[in-house]
C-alpha cells in the first residue's frame, strides 16, 4: 500500500503541494493501521523537498494551513498528535536534515495541541475564561511562532466575536485594535476577507476605528 500511494520519482516535487491536504485528511481517519502506513509518507515528502530545495517550506505551509481547517471540522485527536510526533521523529533519526526536521515536527505537533484544546473549549456552553484563553493561545501561536498573519487575523476576529457575545465591549475594542495595528493609512487595495469587502487599506482602517469607538462607548 505504501508503494502505491508514495509520490512518483522525479514528479514528487510537483506532487507535494497538491497532495499534502488529501494525505493529511486520510491520516486523520481514526484507524491505527491506516495512520501507521500513511504518516511516514510525510517523511518522504520532507526528504524530497529537502533534497531539491534545501528546506521543506512547502510541506510546512500546507500542513499548517490544512490542519487548522480539518481539525476545526472535528477531524483528528490526541492519539493522532502523539502518533504523528513519534512516527516521524523515528523516521528522520538518520537524516542529515534531522535537526530542521525535529523543529518542523515539534512546531506542527504544538499546533495540533492548541487546535485540539481550542476545539474542546468551543464545545463549552457559555463564553468563559477558558474559551477566551484557548483562543488567545492559538492566535499568539500563529503570530509569534508561525508568523501566519492571515490566521492570526482570523483568530483575532474569533476572539472579538467571543467578547461581543459575552458583552465585553471594552475587551472587544482592544481585541480589534490588534488588527488595526497591522494596517496603514495607504491606498493599497485589500481583497475581500472575512466580513470585509474589497476596499483600500485606509478604508478598512477607518471602518475599524469607527467600530472600536462604538464598542468603547457601549462598554462605558
Amino acid at each position: 500500500m505504501l508503494t502505491s500511494v508514495s509520490p512518483p520519482g522525479e514528479h514528487k516535487l510537483n506532487f507535494i503541494p497538491a497532495m499534502i491536504g488529501p494525505f493529511l485528511e486520510v491520516t486523520l481517519v481514526p484507524q491505527p493501521d491506516l495512520r501507521n502506513v500513511m504518516i511516514p509518507i510525510f517523511h518522504d515528502m520532507m526528504d524530497w523537498e529537502q533534497r531539491r530545495s534545501g528546506n521543506f517550506k512547502q510541506v510546512e505551509a500546507k500542513l499548517i494551513d490544512k490542519l487548522d481547517s480539518l481539525m476545526s471540522e472535528g477531524k483528528g485527536d490526541e492519539t493522532y498528535r502523539e502518533l504523528f510526533n513519534s512516527i516521524l521523529l523515528k523516521k528522520i533519526e538518520r537524516e542529515t536534515w534531522r535537526e530542521s526536521g525535529i523543529s518542523l515536527i515539534a512546531t506542527v505537533t504544538r499546533l495540533m495541541e492548541r487546535l485540539l484544546d481550542y476545539r474542546d473549549c468551543m464545545k463549552l456552553g457559555e463564553v468563559d475564561g477558558k474559551k477566551i484563553g484557548c483562543t488567545v493561545s492559538l492566535l499568539n501561536f500563529y503570530k509569534t511562532e508561525l508568523n501566519k498573519e492571515e490566521m492570526y487575523i482570523r483568530y483575532i476576529h474569533k476572539l472579538y466575536d467571543l467578547h461581543l457575545k459575552a458583552q465585553n465591549y471594552t475587551e472587544a475594542s482592544y481585541t480589534l485594535l490588534l488588527y488595526d495595528e497591522l494596517l496603514e493609512w495607504s491606498d493599497r487595495p485589500l481583497r475581500e476577507f472575512l466580513n470585509y469587502p474589497m476596499q483600500s487599506e485606509w478604508q478598512r482602517k477607518e471602518y475599524l476605528h469607527l467600530t472600536i469607538v462604538q464598542n468603547f462607548d457601549r462598554g462605558k
